[in-house]
Order: structure tokens, then C-alpha cells, then sequence
């Protein structure tokens, strides 16, 4: 959900009052903007599954196309030249 967030802005099933977003939360109706790329919907759509058992695991997050292209390797500092 937090990736949605960040990606939109808002939570992926916020609707008009509780009833509403619960309904969209237990049927897992998921709309996107269309300025959210295709490899994130991918992304998302595989981590918000409503079968806990079939969501993505951690390590398929880690290799998922998009993370890959879009992950940084963040550089350690270097000791100061003696």
C-alpha cells in the first residue's frame, strides 16, 4: 500500500466514507493514474493480492523488473585520503 502512496499520492482503495472503501478493499479494486508506469502496476497488483499466500514474497519484490530498474545502489563513503 505504502508503494501506491508514494507513487499517487493517496491510498490505492480510499473511497467515499467507510462502507465504500471497505468494499473496495475486500474486492481489491485497484485503480491507477495513468502517470503510474506499467512495471509499477505490475509491482503493486502482485503485492496487494487479497490471498496472503499469493502475494509477492520479499525476494520477488527484490527481482521484479522494476525495482531492478529503478533501485540505486547506494555508494558508502570513502575514508578521507591520508
Amino acid at each position: 500500500m505504502l508503494c501506491y502512496e508514494f507513487l499517487v499520492g493517496k491510498p490505492p482503495f480510499e473511497a467515499e466514507g467507510h462502507h465504500e472503501t471497505y468494499r473496495r478493499i475486500s474486492r481489491v479494486d485497484l485503480k491507477f493514474p495513468d502517470h503510474v508506469s506499467v512495471g509499477a502496476r505490475d509491482l503493486i497488483s502482485k503485492l496487494l493480492v487479497h490471498d496472503p499466500t499469493k502475494r509477492y514474497s520479499l525476494s520477488a519484490v527484490l527481482a521484479h523488473p522494476w525495482i531492478r530498474n529503478n533501485a540505486q545502489t547506494p555508494t558508502l563513503p570513502q575514508p578521507p585520503a591520508e
